[in-house]
């Protein structure tokens, strides 16, 4: 009736469309047309990662991860986290708004989540080809929160990065293999003194490749374990997110590589089984300030803290976490191979072990309160060093 043809086009190339007008006298001569079917812009198609932000109904605020592979004829797949659920999809974009700027487009179009017994999540995209962002909303038909993302930009044989673009690419090589980055995680500055959530910080071992592709391993404040992998954006941003204590409790939120390295990262923790000894009733969102540098194993027979062959060249200063019977503070001596020397008095038993190819510093300390061994890791850097549960510095 309209002579309009509409679908969702599986291959780009030119095709011919035929078609034939028939009424109740015959047929017409067939007409021929030429059919262009143009890809996805380069820029458009490729991996994607974006934060979901946190909703109650939807991830009980803890907030949710969305992957997406699109490639150049609108194919996809497309992994959805919702706190410690995952849903999957796979398909091809139904792309309902392309702006009339096919170079610097906008592409909108529609994922679904099928989920048993439970009505659809469905996931409203909008990518900008200029700038590799990714914007949109996650709903569930009733309830919806916010997406946010980025497009991985790098390849480790064609485009590798970041390392060309920003400032410690000079200092690395631009082809480097990877590079590691210790990340502290300060607490938030409000929260400090309060009873119920940790006053220490926390670590994290961050390796990029030079095709972007980012791993996470550490631990927060009050002893779990953080593993994760991610992709690194045009910008140099890393979003993480891991569900954790049995998917009650979440940490993420955006690192920023850029010079120098920054972040906040949203943590909260969810009501604990009974026999949870550390903080078990949980604790309401709060902020954790990344801050730190790249790691560089020092040379041979050379101290990772590099400080001066002296005598006491390093001081270990402990505060909050209610250390006050005993004063665990003291100095000590780093060898050159790392070997630490302590003074004949020391009443806590502080020791420490410095690993020098990973920065990564072990600290066991059996203040006169505490009944039981405290186990204290800590990352080093090269303008601060990270602080864990009784607030470490040295």
């Amino acid at each position: 009736n309209t002579g309009f043809i509409s679908g969702i086009p599986r291959a780009s190339g030119n095709f011919t469309a035929r078609a034939t007008v028939s009424n109740a006298i015959g047929s017409a001569i067939p007409v021929s047309s030429p059919l262009k079917v143009l890809p996805l812009v380069a820029a458009a198609s490729g991996q994607y990662v974006a934060q979901v932000a946190p909703s109650q109904p939807l991830n009980n605020n803890l907030g949710g991860r969305l992957d997406v592979i699109l490639t150049d004829n609108s194919a996809y797949t497309a992994a959805l986290q919702l706190a410690g659920e995952t849903f999957r999809a796979v398909g091809a974009f139904n792309l309902n708004a392309v702006s009339s700027d096919y170079g610097a487009g906008v592409y909108e179009s529609i994922i679904t989540f099928n989920r048993p017994n439970r009505k659809a999540i469905r996931a409203l995209l909008f990518i900008y080809t200029s700038s590799g962002e990714l914007e949109g909303f996650v709903s569930d038909q009733v309830n919806s929160t916010k997406l946010y993302g980025y497009r991985h930009s790098w390849d480790a044989k064609f485009r590798s990065g970041p390392f060309i673009d920003y400032p410690f690419a000079a200092a690395t090589g631009s082809y480097k293999t990877s590079l590691r980055f210790n990340v502290g995680l300060e607490p938030e500055a409000a929260r400090i003194g309060q009873t119920d959530t940790p006053e220490g910080g926390g670590y994290l071992a961050l390796t990029m490749t030079n095709g972007g592709v980012a791993t996470l391993a550490g631990r927060l404040a009050d002893g779990t374990s953080v593993t994760s992998g991610t992709l690194v954006s045009l910008s140099a941003q890393l979003y993480v997110f891991q569900a954790i204590n049995l998917n009650t409790s979440s940490l993420g939120g955006f690192i920023s590589l850029a010079t120098p390295l920054s972040g906040d990262l949203r943590w909260t923790k969810g009501r604990q089984p009974i026999s949870e000894r550390i903080y078990q009733p949980g604790f309401s969102p709060t902020t954790l300030k990344a801050f730190g540098s790249i790691y560089f194993a020092p040379a041979v027979n050379t101290n990772a803290l590099q400080v001066s062959e002296i005598d006491k060249n390093a001081r270990i200063n402990f505060t909050r976490g209610g250390l006050t019977s005993t004063d665990p503070n003291l100095s000590i001596r780093v060898s050159p191979k790392n070997a630490v020397t302590y003074p004949t008095t020391n009443p806590a038993k502080v020791a420490l072990t410095i690993n020098p190819s990973t920065g990564l510093i072990c600290h066991p300390i059996w203040p006169c309160q505490h009944e039981r061994h405290l186990h204290h890791q800590s990352a080093e850097f090269s303008e601060c060093r990270h602080r864990q549960q009784c607030h470490l510095e040295c």
